[in-house]
């Protein structure tokens, strides 16, 4: 079974979230779909049916707990609680939604206009002073946002519907201050400060209440809850009625999973209208006569942007230390294949680089330089980089170091139950294994295979190291593979991003300078700069694209749903981001006819 949804180095704490949640989906089939929506408690068409976003049992609904519940536990997510701007992942616009715009006052500070008429459920409006403890209640406590302050020196209120930050002189980091801005969940003041004044400043019971009726600011609140579904109910009070009207659908129910499989099979029957999980061969599915479409209906299928998995190297590990074995094994890989057969082509083939030819990214693509200083699948230039490296055959065929010692097996591994990753590492260890590189596939269980890498326990690991869709993209990503701010040396502690460990000044330096640049001609050659440092280094070797969400959905009882040919809103599942513009404009199909 393939573990849907993120899977991402991210900054901070956010990527245990998105991890911990990839745990819950370890198992086989909760139940039946039908038993599980209870169907006939609420008016099928004026409810939509999602799934792919929870994968067990609900346990809280706090956006400051380790791993929030649906539909509060990711990023972007603007159902119940809203960010400040809603993020467009095709575009790479800040939308305006708790706040209506922002203007940067000189090179560090930026001023938030917010929207005068926002309100909380409670009715309590929604002012400067909320967005202001949210970002400080991150500074007092250990969260899963508190990162935040490694890039802002100040969050201040200017007056009740204007907010203004000022970066770290430091990092002088414009991209991640935008990253937060459409990243955050604002907290309302009034309920959480009495709640941190009833568990008396403790961080810890802070984040364990499980805010069982959660007070947001979003077109939809908390209806019923169980261990089979959880059901939202639009608020006929939303504040942006005035503004952008209600959503479409009265209901949304999450039908809560534990496999793909049923899943699947509920988006195929039209028991589920709206799906984020990967299906092998969706185009099968409209061929074979049901009314199920994606963002695109030919190849790649869905939106390809700058998510990366890749092959991550143990850099203080022999031979992975070594570039040229690194560099060979890059050589070894046949990505086509695993475009075709690992990803059922959904990924293009894969370019050598950090930085995707797709989607927001393809502006800084530089093909010349990938070109001269990347690499092809070349089998026997695989070999030619080994034997020039010192690196020869013993009479088993198998190659050994340069001082003539043996190399040890070697693993490669991804969590076991991750069905298309794993199909992408049998073919990374059958292609390095024909040049003669005893390399093999290992499938752990999720909760040692996580701790093991945090700790630099691997010889190789596939992960996406790419982070969210993001305005700090693909800076953020370069940040993950290539950092070592905020790094333990390997053995020292837990990693939350660069896993190999690799540390290098140039590209610090670049890291450092890439964020206050905002000049794109400029920011274009320094993104070439530190990708040619990728080029000839290889701390990680990308094996694939994936889409950033895999967003499915079924037209027997909604339509409308936005597509390429139809994009009025981008492919972002309908509940996160700008993709939120969706609700409004899907309709209940009308009796007997089909839906479109």
């Amino acid at each position: 079974m393939t573990v849907p949804g993120s899977r991402f180095v991210c900054g901070g704490l956010w990527f245990v979230l998105s991890a911990a949640v990839l745990v819950l989906a370890s198992s086989g089939v909760r139940e039946d779909a039908a038993q599980a929506a209870g169907r006939g408690a609420l008016p099928r068409r004026q409810t939509l049916y999602v799934a792919g976003l929870q994968w067990g049992a609900p346990s809280t609904f706090n956006p400051i707990a380790a791993d929030p519940d649906w539909p509060v536990g990711e990023p972007h997510r603007e159902l119940l609680y809203e960010t400040l701007f809603a993020f467009n992942m095709v575009t790479g616009d800040l939308e305006p939604l708790l706040a209506g715009s922002y203007r940067w006052t000189d090179d560090l500070t930026a001023e938030v206009s917010l929207q005068a008429g926002a309100r909380w459920h409670n009715g309590e409006p929604f002012t400067a002073a909320d967005v202001v403890y949210t970002y400080e209640l991150a500074r007092r406590y250990e969260l899963p946002y508190s990162s935040f302050w490694d890039y802002v020196a100040e969050v201040a209120e200017v007056d009740e519907h204007t907010v203004r930050f000022k970066l770290d002189a430091g990092t002088r980091n414009r991209l991640m201050l935008l990253e937060y801005l459409c990243h955050i969940n604002m907290l309302p003041r009034s309920v959480f400060r009495a709640k941190e004044e009833e568990v008396g400043g403790d961080g810890i019971a802070l984040r364990q209440w499980t805010n069982d009726e959660p007070i947001g600011t979003g077109p939809y609140r908390l209806h019923e809850v169980s261990a089979q579904k959880i059901v939202l109910k639009r608020f006929e009070r939303y504040w942006g009625k005035e503004s952008w009207g209600l959503p479409a659908p009265l209901y949304i129910v999450h039908v809560i999973y534990k496999g793909n499989e049923s899943g699947n099979l509920a988006l195929e029957k039209g028991d589920v209208d709206l799906s984020q999980q990967f299906i092998p061969q969706i185009w099968k599915i409209w061929e074979g006569g049901k009314p199920v479409g994606a963002w695109l209906s030919k190849p790649p299928y869905f939106y390809v942007g700058g998510s990366m998995p890749s092959l991550i190297f143990n850099l203080h590990r022999k031979p992975m230390s070594d570039p040229a074995f690194r560099r060979a094994i890059a050589h070894a890989l046949n990505y086509e294949k695993i475009a075709e057969l690992a990803m059922t082509r959904y990924s293009p083939t894969m370019a050598p680089g950090l930085i995707s030819k797709f989607g927001r990214e393809a502006q800084y693509f530089d093909g010349q330089l990938v070109d001269e200083r990347g690499w092809d699948y070349n089998p026997a230039r695989a070999e030619q980089v080994l034997r020039a490296a010192g690196y020869r055959k013993g009479g088993d065929r198998m190659y050994r170091m340069p001082d003539g010692s043996a190399i040890r097996p070697l693993r490669v591994e991804c969590p076991h139950g991750w069905t298309d990753w794993m199909s992408t590492l049998t073919i990374v260890s059958q292609n390095l294994r024909e040049i003669g590189l005893d390399v093999r596939a290992e499938f752990p269980e999720y909760p040692p295979f996580f701790d093991r890498v945090q700790q630099g326990d691997f010889d190789m690991v596939m992960y996406n190291p790419s982070g969210s869709y993001s305005p700090a993209q693909p800076w953020l990503k370069f940040r993950n593979v290539m950092s070592a701010q905020g790094v333990p040396p390997m053995g020292q502690g837990r990693a939350f991003w660069n896993w190999g460990r690799y540390q290098n000044d140039e590209a610090e330096k670049l890291l450092a300078r890439i964020p206050a640049v905002t000049d794109e001609a400029q920011r274009k050659r320094l993104y070439s700069d530190l990708n040619r440092i990728f080029l000839r280094d290889i701390p990680v070797l990308p094996l694939e694209y994936r889409p950033w969400l895999f967003y499915e959905f079924n037209t027997t009882h909604w339509e409308n749903f936005p597509t390429v040919e139809n994009p009025y809103a981008p492919p972002q599942i309908c509940t996160d981001g700008a993709g939120m513009r969706a609700l409004y404009k899907i309709r209940p199909v009308r009796p007997g006819a089909r839906g479109r």
